[in-house]
């Protein structure tokens, strides 16, 4: 009943916005087109979780379809800041896809935001398996980050849910490397 309500208020919203934009012919004004990108990074969520049911449901997750569904929030500012984005492997884990969804869309938006200002924008996504863990590495040439942003990086939910860690590697104006290793959760 909630996500019905929320569609029917976007709905409005996006005609109502659409009209404006039309009516103003304004097209090109960054506002307008954060409203445009949120309204349709909102419809996207609402797809995703009308289609999840089970919020702590532990089931095999393909990680390729988590990462597919996150990086399909950001498609828009994709284009527009011509950021390409390479995937690469297949794996599964035993896990809460709302909660991998999550963390892989917060990390995969910072990678995001780092990039927007390099000439040539790149974020590399490698999934693989050891004997230990899945591996979920996240490269991009931005701008870096600094120590005392990455003392701030610490997913609870990595270390307590799946027994995990986190690696970051950065320099600044060089890009960063976040190493996700995340055990099953049984």
């Amino acid at each position: 009943m909630i996500i019905h309500d929320l569609h029917h208020s976007l709905s409005r919203l996006s005609s109502s916005f659409y009209l404006i934009q039309r009516e103003l012919e304004l097209k090109n004004i960054n506002r307008l087109e954060h409203i445009e990108e949120d309204i349709e990074r909102i419809f996207h969520l609402m797809r995703i979780l009308s289609t999840r049911s089970g919020e702590h449901r532990i089931e095999m997750i393909n990680m390729t379809e988590v990462i597919r569904d996150s990086i399909a929030l950001f498609d828009r500012r994709l284009h527009k800041d011509l950021i390409q984005v390479e995937i690469e492997n297949d794996t599964q884990i035993r896990g809460n896809k709302n909660q991998l969804f999550q963390i892989f869309m917060n990390l995969f938006m910072n990678s995001v935001e780092a990039t927007k200002k390099n000439h040539n924008p790149i974020i590399r996504i490698f999934c693989y398996r050891d004997s230990k863990y899945l591996n979920l590495k996240i490269e991009d040439n931005g701008e870096g980050i600094t120590n005392d942003f990455i003392n701030m990086v610490t997913e609870k939910v990595v270390e307590e849910s799946y027994k995990g860690r986190i690696n970051i590697e950065s320099t600044v104006t060089k890009g960063t490397t976040i190493t996700l290793q995340l055990q099953d959760i049984i």
